[in-house]
This record gives structure tokens, C-alpha cells and sequence, in this order.
């Protein structure tokens, strides 16, 4: 999984911490991670609070379940996570 650097303002985290992160998350879950996260992409809207709650809204209207809603959610804050 392609993940952005990490915000200047995030901590730096060591070699070690990283490894322990990068294998937190199980294969099944980074594939559903991907999918959430290329839905969201395509939309072109931005990772704010609106541009998430818009996206959510979208999803509960094609009648997408919260499990769906939340993966989106954990990914979002996944991608967010710092990464060295």
C-alpha cells in the first residue's frame, strides 16, 4: 500500500516502530484498505471532515453498509498514520 509521507508535524518514528506498524494490519485488511481508499480517491473530494462526511453520505445512499462506511474511515486514518 502506497502511503504519503508523513506531515511534518507528525513524530518520527524508529525502524522498529515502523516494522511492528507496517505488520499490523493483516493482507485481507490492506486489500480492503486499497478498495475503500480508491473509491474515495476517484471522488476527488479532499480527506477533511467535510469532503469524508460527503463521501459517507454518498455511500449511505447507494446503500452501502456502516461496516463499509467505517473501513473507509479506519483507512483514512491508517494512510494518515505516520510513516517513515
Amino acid at each position: 500500500m502506497n502511503l504519503p509521507a508523513p506531515a511534518a508535524d507528525l513524530p518520527e518514528v524508529s525502524a522498529g516502530t515502523a516494522a511492528l506498524i507496517g505488520a499490523s494490519k493483516s493482507p485481507n485488511t490492506l486489500r480492503a484498505y486499497r478498495a475503500a481508499l480508491g473509491g474515495f480517491d476517484a471522488s476527488g473530494r479532499p480527506a477533511t471532515d467535510e469532503g469524508v462526511a460527503a463521501h459517507v453520505a454518498d455511500l449511505a445512499a447507494a446503500g452501502r453498509s456502516v461496516a463499509t462506511a467505517r473501513t473507509l474511515v479506519a483507512a483514512l486514518m491508517f494512510r494518515a498514520a505516520p510513516n517513515p
